[in-house]
């Protein structure tokens, strides 16, 4: 009879005789082995093969205290061999990234191990963790493929060519009039981003506070609006005033924004609405 889930197959035949149990429990030794040798097989199989971080953090999981001496001795090898290759991999990993990027047209700034891809989008390469950070998302795997394919994702996530500009610069304008005052005129850019959150959201959302109403403005989105705002060559809001943006007294306290005029990325701490200077006739 077939046991049901949850419950203990019943034996047919149960042994009545000290050599007969001795048996049985040899065999139920064996099916044992069976499941756990079954987990292992299917753990492999949700796998990618081909990603040598995702294979090597499968073998070093494996409960090995049962398995046969020749595949005990195969598993400590290819670990060996697998710490090897990705070694390699993180070595060669500038140059096939920048080649991956050339390839899909990306504009890419930075160098080992911290790059920019289109402007805002930042990797940070973490070899000793054997890891790498995709905007804020984290990969246990440095597997070239995979990490192209998670910069795409972010990428089309942000879609920076549908940012509309002038919308950004007037939610923008309307957080910054909100906190700023006679004597504080140059608020952090990290307290104007949390009031843009507020800005940002349409009256449905203050009637019931429903998250399915709220509008989402991560971080890595605001930063690609920023960047696309500053490449214009000169930011001015519907009421006519001119954005002027100052670094922070620490690091920390910035963002890291790609700076048109300079050609560089550097940290923007403070921001100031000023009134629009008039062009030299």
């Amino acid at each position: 009879m077939v046991a049901k889930k949850g419950q203990r197959e019943e034996v047919k035949n149960p042994p009545d005789t000290e050599r007969t149990n001795e048996v049985h429990n040899w065999a139920q030794r064996i099916r044992g082995l069976q499941k756990q040798y079954g987990g292992m097989l299917a753990a492999y199989s949700k796998l990618n093969p081909n990603d040598p971080f995702a294979v090597l953090n499968w073998f070093t999981r494996l409960q090995t205290d049962t398995l046969p001496m020749d595949l005990l001795e195969k598993r400590n090898q290819l670990i060996e061999r697998l710490n090897h290759d990705i070694e390699g991999l993180f070595l060669a990993f500038d140059a096939s990234f920048r080649e991956e990027c050339r390839r899909h047209s990306w504009k890419l700034d930075g160098q080992w191990p911290s790059y920019y891809v289109e402007l805002f989008l930042k990797i940070e390469v973490f070899d000793r963790a054997r890891s790498i950070k995709i905007g804020e998302q984290q990969l246990s795997t440095a597997y070239l493929p995979d990490v192209i394919a998670a910069v795409e994702q972010q990428l089309t996530s942000v879609a920076v060519d549908r940012i509309d500009v002038d919308e950004f610069i007037s939610e923008l304008s309307a957080a910054y009039d909100q906190i700023a005052s006679a004597g504080h005129r140059q608020p952090s850019i990290w307290q104007v981003y949390k009031q843009f959150l507020i800005v940002h959201q349409r009256p449905a959302f203050w009637k019931n506070g429903r998250l399915s109403a709220f509008r989402a403005y991560d971080e890595q989105k605001f930063r690609a609006a920023f960047t696309k705002m500053l490449q214009r060559d000169r930011v001015v809001t519907p009421d006519d005033r001119e954005l002027r943006i100052f670094p922070p007294i620490r690091a920390e306290d910035g963002m890291f924004l790609y700076h048109p005029v300079e050609g560089r990325h550097a940290f923007v701490g403070r921001i100031e609405l000023v009134p629009k200077t008039k062009e030299a006739p």
